[in-house]
């Protein structure tokens, strides 16, 4: 029916509830601003959602980018570093206009997305990819030696990349 919902560790806004619901879910509740029946107009159909321990990227059928949660680290892709991102909030276009966001990964302290193009975008704090003297950058770069990427997947401690055919 187009609805998402979140459940488990609420401290920083990780299940992106509102301002009002920070608190643990044990049970799936129904995040509002991104669910058909919760806010009142269609966004579009959630497509892909990556989570990490602390922050939750969506990505629309329409391509738009939805981020929520701790993104004290840069990884929110706003050029700024905002310690709780309570629900979800909208992203407008982080990658160059030529390119055309396909997939999303949610790291501990870092994002990354993908383009249809097959190349890859990093963000926020850490390992970014970018070599030894970035560690920490607050709007996404090409991680120019990866391309003709088709899958990424990040977890709060790695990232990986496969490249090659479907």
């Amino acid at each position: 029916q187009g609805n998402l919902y979140s459940m488990g560790w609420g401290a920083d806004g990780q299940l992106g509830l509102g301002p009002d619901s920070s608190s643990d879910r044990a049970t799936p509740t129904l995040i509002k601003r991104l669910s058909l029946k919760g806010n009142g107009k269609d966004l579009g159909r959630v497509k892909e959602i990556s989570s990490s321990t602390d922050f939750t990227f969506a990505l629309l059928e329409n391509k738009e980018l939805w981020i929520w949660g701790n993104a004290e680290y840069g990884q929110c892709m706003v050029n700024k570093k905002i310690d709780r991102i309570l629900e979800p909030m909208h992203i407008p276009h982080p990658i160059p206009d030529n390119e055309v966001i396909a997939s999303v990964a949610a790291g501990g302290t870092f994002g990354l997305l993908l383009s249809q193009n097959g190349n890859v975008y990093t963000c926020g704090y850490g390992a970014l990819g970018l070599g030894p003297d970035k560690t920490q950058i607050l709007m996404p770069e090409q991680i120019e030696s990866l391309s003709g990427i088709r899958k990424i997947v990040a977890s709060t401690d790695y990232a990986a990349a496969i490249n090659g055919k479907f």
